[in-house]
């Protein structure tokens, strides 16, 4: 069955292991893309779990960013999932400073998505350590990480 197929019939589960096996890395990135269509589906947390496992252990830089953007699409909580996995903390346990200091060090990631992710996330928790960082972020080589900084950067100072 195709990738088209298993969207249409939201077979999330299928997907998921087609991103978790599939030899081929265009498809996994095409994979990892389908699943940020599914916000509402009853197996979210399956999908999260699949996304943060390939934004952090895939080969293909294009898949990790595939993975990334569909965690941004399935929303903030999805982001912390992946920032917390990466800075080995959890979150149900934190303070805001806790998640913001994840945030930090995800911006300096080797992966543009994850800092532009990074970046947004600075900006909700609106600490003020967050502001040197963010500054930093605007000089990223990423013309997007750039502007989600920018917008960080504008929410603190509100």
């Amino acid at each position: 069955m195709s990738l088209y197929q298993l969207e249409r019939d939201g077979d999330v589960q299928d997907i998921i292991d087609v991103l978790r096996s599939s030899d081929n890395a265009d498809i996994r990135q095409r994979a990892a893309g389908l699943l940020g269509n599914f916000p509402d589906h009853d197996d979210r947390a399956d999908i999260v779990s699949a996304l943060v496992r390939a934004a952090e252990q895939d080969d293909d830089d294009a898949v990790t960013a595939a993975a990334v953007d569909s965690l941004e699409e399935l929303g903030d909580d999805a982001i912390d999932k992946l920032i917390a996995s990466m800075a080995g903390v959890d979150f149900d346990d934190g303070a805001d400073w806790v998640r913001a200091k994840a945030f930090r060090k995800a911006l300096s990631s080797d992966v543009p998505e994850l800092r532009m992710a990074a970046a947004s996330g600075l900006g909700q928790y609106g600490e003020n350590d967050a502001l040197e960082p963010l500054a930093g972020a605007l000089e990223d080589g990423d013309p997007r990480v750039r502007a989600r900084a920018a917008r960080a950067l504008g929410k603190i100072a509100d």
